[in-house]
């Protein structure tokens, strides 16, 4: 379950906590893909969520098949270009006092942008948490 598996990263301290260059707060995000290839790689078998490679290896392949087989298809269709590849995927946390035993951080949202190297950017919300307008992944 992401919303486990997240909780017990949170827990661990391991979201980035490195200033967003968008609006220079801790970006409390955690890379599952960077420059089209998996952070890890793994056939599932190692993927415990007792460290941090198994953590991030198991969150990749409960979000991979709904990027690859929903998410790629639709937009490869949207932008009638059959090479459009996913290059970064990365999981956000929003919320009050996120890592409490770690390095402590609020962020309730992110300044407008946009991604000047990317020709399409899909943000999908993992928990309806957000609609409250205090937390959410």
């Amino acid at each position: 379950n992401i919303l486990d598996i997240m909780a017990d990263i949170e827990a661990k301290g391991w979201l980035s906590t490195n200033l967003d260059s968008v609006d220079n707060l801790p970006s409390l995000h955690l890379n599952l893909v960077s420059g089209g290839e998996p952070i890890f790689r793994g056939n599932g078998d190692d993927a415990s969520t007792t460290t941090f490679e198994g953590s991030v290896m198991a969150l990749w392949l409960l979000v991979k098949p709904y990027l690859e087989n929903k998410l790629l298809p639709r937009v490869r269709e949207i932008m009638g270009s059959p090479t459009v590849e996913l290059s970064e995927v990365f999981i956000r946390r929003y919320g009050e006092d996120i890592q409490p035993d770690h390095d402590t951080a609020t962020r309730y949202g992110i300044s407008a942008h946009f991604d000047i190297t990317a020709s399409t950017t899909s943000v999908i919300a993992l928990d309806d948490v957000a609609a409250e307008g205090k937390s959410g992944l």
